[in-house]
């Protein structure tokens, strides 16, 4: 997806999480080897190492390890769940699909799968279908930071504010809830009324450092796309001209699960 959003260092909750695409994958799942079955001990042995490599961004080796981990055990949940994260972060869409679908019907109304997923659906800007297991992962654990730090990301990237707000607030002073509000609307370009947003998390919490910091990015921002835009007569258009890359992130929300 093309986002500029969350690549993904923040100043409380977010973790690593960076795609890379991988062209023409074999969108045919691996099937089961026959007589190789792997004990349920080194089976989860197995998770955690390929875990280890993903945390590490070695994506390609760890989406090995997982695939010879399905073919002995296809309907372990956790592996399926995992794929489908690897799969995401490497921009196979079609596959972190069916795998989901797989880890659903194996272990239905999981937080941690409909939110990763949800999660992942955002990066690609499928914000309904986001929106959806976000919303699924919520009435779940309508607790965890994380989830409804999503949902708020992703309602706000709608340009729903009210909604994105009240989400926020649930684990968020008011001033970092319209910090988050601000940056999802940046994401969106909008960027006056992130402005205003930022402006009123700084009268709420004149020490907000992600408010300071956004606000100075986005004045840059726009003084160098006046100075462009008034210099050149014809001016070509650029990746700056879609808006300031914000350093940080929403406070809370969070990556797929690492």
């Amino acid at each position: 997806m093309g986002r500029n959003l969350l690549r993904w260092a923040s100043p409380v909750l977010v973790l690593s999480f960076s795609l890379c695409g991988c062209a023409n994958p074999d969108t045919t799942l691996p099937t089961m080897k026959d007589s190789t079955a792997i004990p349920k001990s080194k089976v989860e042995t197995g998770v955690k190492l390929a875990r280890l490599q993903e945390n590490e961004g070695r994506l390609q080796k760890a989406l090995d390890m997982y695939d010879n981990l399905y073919k002995s055990d296809p309907k372990n949940p956790e592996i399926c769940h995992r794929l489908m994260v690897v799969h995401s972060r490497m921009d196979h869409p079609e596959l972190a699909d069916q795998y989901f679908q797989q880890a659903d019907k194996l272990r239905p109304d999981h937080a941690d799968l409909y939110a990763d997923y949800g999660y992942a659906c955002y990066l690609r800007g499928d914000l309904n279908d986001a929106e959806t297991w976000l919303q699924k992962a919520h009435q779940i654990r309508p607790k965890e930071d994380r989830i409804t730090g999503n949902l708020a990301l992703v309602l706000g990237a709608q340009g729903r504010v009210k909604e994105s707000l009240t989400y926020s607030r649930q684990y968020l002073s008011d001033g970092e809830a319209h910090a988050n509000v601000a940056y999802a609307l940046t994401q969106r370009g909008d960027f006056t009324a992130a402005r205003d947003h930022y402006t009123k998390a700084l009268q709420l919490d004149p020490k907000l450092k992600s408010a300071q910091n956004a606000l100075l990015q986005l004045a840059e921002w726009e003084t160098a796309h006046k100075n462009k835009t008034q210099h050149a007569a014809k001016p070509e258009s650029s990746s700056s001209d879609k808006g300031p890359t914000q350093s940080w992130q929403p406070t809370g929300s969070a990556s797929i699960r690492s």
